[in-house]
């Protein structure tokens, strides 16, 4: 009775309008009525509950599709233009009515290098051979070295040979497209993005072959006791990450590969012409077997087959130079249309034998376990990082950050470099497996961000294929990021993304350092931490006497064991004296440099113009990420299309194409033919792996739909969603 005296307390007033207040006295009545009024009470909650769970899961369904599942997909995509779902190749033939024919066109590659102290000049030779008795139109896409200048172009037929024009980007496709109309060959070669060109030949006839001539220049890296060169002969396929981390100015990336089972084509013939200028040790190549042929003490010629099979990996060819005890110094000079342009190299003051660095140390290992890192690229990031591990002393603290799709930290913070740490540092390292996307933002997110107040020298190491195309996106952030850190990048791989690797090393303050081969990795890594582990020349200021002085870069980049200073100068008149003045791990010290007696040379104007364009791009490329910057962005633009115009160079907004005068093709159609790109070695012969770089594509999208059907199922059971039979069963 206890129980049902509270519910009679508990019992509802009923208002009566007319007779005034009543009060309902029985207990069964009321017992009744509270119990109907709880039970619609809870069925209100559970209906509200399953509501709220329905639509959190149905959020999670359309995050799944948007972010996860298509961040990763590849559409076979030419400037903007969809091609349908046939996978995208490196070269294939157009046609105004879509028809595809079973003849194979065939592509040759010639090579042909001048090396004369720091400057390389190439001429690369493209032969598009036409077997078909279709008129064709041929677009072939390629890499070139980063540092790469492209100022030549040349359409050989038969005999005929048509210089290539420089023009604003858009005027050059439009001369290119009404050539096409006309029925006139022309070739169009244009930046596609970073350092991926594209070669659009059209109106090639039946039986016919053109041959694409371009030329660049580069200036070579340096690291003692000699120069290397990397020329990249595939490119990379790389992740599209999700349109939150593309930035403003990204572009698609075009990703070339052959298909399964296939045998490689695309052979590439190489000659190179060496006069290093100095006195030369040794000659060697890790990448390809050449032939070389000792001209001189100075002088080399080198050779590389053609053979197909070994166009699916980048050439690198290195020399060291014999000791001297004279200073490198070189200072080169060229004269153009009135002005002056110079070339200083010099190596600065080094660290005695032993010296290290006098803060202690933070060290931030980043290893890249995203898909495309699979087979022969995983086990060398594995060493590299094994191998910097082993390098730590005592006094160092360290951190690991693994990421693909998501980025993770081993310790919540940096950890002493203690033997237990050590331990559990390597059992984690082996523990690796590569999968999953190549979402490196969050990642420099978690990598950049430093302790407060800090007083260790913070040092964080990259390694990676560099398989991204928000490359823009990524540079702004570490140059936002930076703070005090230095940012070191171990490219991994036969053929990493080395524009990549390069310019976020240059935006960190810190150097890039390539491995391609297992054998390679105690070398290098032993070389970079070598580095670390030295005093490092900083705050470094050049001083010259000359009017309307453009010096570059600005400022110049920190300098470190074995690496020599570049600058490179535009004045009215060429200056006599220099002064370079820095601080060498905290210590002042400076360097005298006469330049009256300058070494005359060709293609320093060509040098300057390609580091003044750079420069530039990188504050555009920063601009384009701020909202106010529209102005200033289109300023940059002009700034940039102006010198390009002037130096005759293919950059972000301007293009080189050759028109011949004489009409070839009526009316016949163009038909279109693909010829694939090798796969890079060392990649897993499972077709191209960027699905599983990309995306968990398959493994999110089962799931999306399982979480679905599961919302579903919960709406249905609780009532939520009412299907037109189960409608007819709770009417009924």
């Amino acid at each position: 009775m206890k129980n049902s005296s509270q519910r009679a307390l508990l019992a509802p007033i009923v208002i009566d309008v007319n007779d005034g207040f009543s009060m309902i006295t029985s207990a069964q009545d009321s017992d009744e009525q509270w119990l109907s009024t709880r039970q619609e009470l809870r069925q209100q909650r559970q209906r509200r509950t399953a509501r709220e769970l329905c639509a959190l899961v149905i959020l999670l369904v359309l995050w799944f599709f948007t972010e996860s599942v298509w961040a990763g997909e590849e559409p076979a995509m030419m400037d903007g233009q969809m091609k349908g779902q046939e996978p995208y190749r490196s070269l294939w033939l157009k046609t105004t009515d879509g028809i595809d024919v079973s003849d194979t066109l065939s592509l040759s590659t010639d090579i042909s290098m001048r090396i004369s102290g720091p400057i390389l000049r190439a001429t690369v030779k493209q032969r598009f051979r036409n077997p078909s008795q279709h008129w064709v139109e041929g677009v072939y896409s390629f890499p070139l070295p980063e540092q790469a200048a492209v100022d030549q172009l040349r359409m050989h037929i038969g005999e005929r040979v048509i210089e290539g024009q420089i023009h604003e980007k858009q005027q050059a496709q439009k001369v290119f497209d009404q050539a096409r109309k006309a029925g006139k060959r022309s070739t169009l070669l244009k930046l596609h993005r970073a350092n991926r060109f594209t070669t659009a030949v059209t109106n090639i006839g039946p039986g016919e072959e053109i041959v694409v001539a371009f030329s660049y220049q580069q200036v070579l890296d340096y690291r003692a006791p000699g120069y290397s060169l990397r020329f990249p002969m595939v490119s990379t396929p790389t992740f599209t990450p999700p349109t939150s981390q593309q930035g403003n100015t990204h572009v698609l990336p075009v990703n070339a590969y052959r298909q399964q089972g296939e045998a490689p084509s695309n052979p590439v013939s190489m000659t190179i012409d060496l006069n290093a200028g100095f006195p030369i040790a040794s000659v060697s190549s890790n990448s390809h077997r050449i032939i070389s042929d000792k001209l001189s003490e100075t002088q080399y010629r080198i050779v590389l087959d053609g053979l197909a099979a070994q166009s699916n990996r980048d050439f690198q060819l290195r020399w060291d130079l014999q000791p001297t005890p004279e200073p490198m110094v070189r200072v080169l000079r060229e004269e153009v249309k009135g002005s002056s342009y110079g070339l200083l190299m010099v190596m600065p003051p080094q660290p005695t034998q032993g010296a290290t660095q006098g803060r202690d140390r933070e060290l931030v290992l980043v290893l890249d376990v995203s898909g495309s890192m699979q087979g022969e690229s995983i086990r060398q990031a594995r060493s590299a990082a094994l191998q910097a591990l082993s390098q730590l002393s005592m006094h160092d603290s360290f951190n690991l950050i693994f990421f693909n799709n998501r980025s993770w930290r081993l310790f919540p913070k940096a950890v002493p470099a203690s033997a237990k740490n050590i331990h559990l540092a390597r059992s984690a390292l082996i523990n690796q497996q590569a999968d999953g996307g190549t979402e490196m933002f969050p990642a420099f997110e978690m990598a950049l961000k430093a302790e407060p107040r800090s007083e260790r020298l913070r040092q964080v190491v990259f390694v990676t294929d560099g398989a991204v195309s928000n490359e823009d996106r990524l540079f702004s952030l570490i140059r936002t990021r930076l703070g005090s850190s230095r940012l070191f990048t171990v490219g991994i791989g036969s053929a990493p993304n080395s524009y990549f690797m390069r310019k976020s090393a240059q935006a960190g303050r810190g150097t890039f350092t390539y491995v391609s081969r297992p054998n390679e990795v105690d070398k290098k890594i032993n070389a970079l931490m070598q580095s670390l582990n030295s005093p490092v020349l900083t705050d470094l200021q050049l001083t010259m006497k000359a009017e309307n002085l453009d010096l570059l870069p600005a400022p110049l980049s920190d300098v470190y064991l074995g690496e020599p200073v570049y600058a490179y100068f535009k004045a009215d008149h060429f200056p006599e004296h220099a002064e370079l003045r820095g601080n060498l791990d905290s210590v002042p010290s400076w360097l005298s440099l006469p330049l009256d007696e300058p070494q005359q040379f060709d293609g320093i104007a060509v040098a300057w113009a390609r580091q003044k364009i750079a420069s530039l791009l990188d504050d555009y490329h920063h601009m384009a990420n701020q909202s106010n910057a529209l102005g200033a962005q289109e300023s940059l633009r002009d700034d940039i299309t102006a010198i390009a115009l002037a130096h005759h160079q293919v950059t972000k907004f301007t293009s080189l194409v050759a028109v011949d005068v004489t009409p070839a093709r009526t009316d016949a159609p163009l038909t279109k033919k693909h010829i694939p790109a090798n796969l890079p070695k060392g990649w897993k012969d499972e077709g191209i792996r960027l699905a599983q770089t990309s995306t968990t594509m398959k493994r999110d999208f089962y799931l999306a739909l399982i979480l679905f059907a599961g919302s579903l199922m919960i709406g249905i059971l609780s009532g939520v969603i009412r299907t037109p039979l189960l409608q007819q069963r709770w009417v009924g």
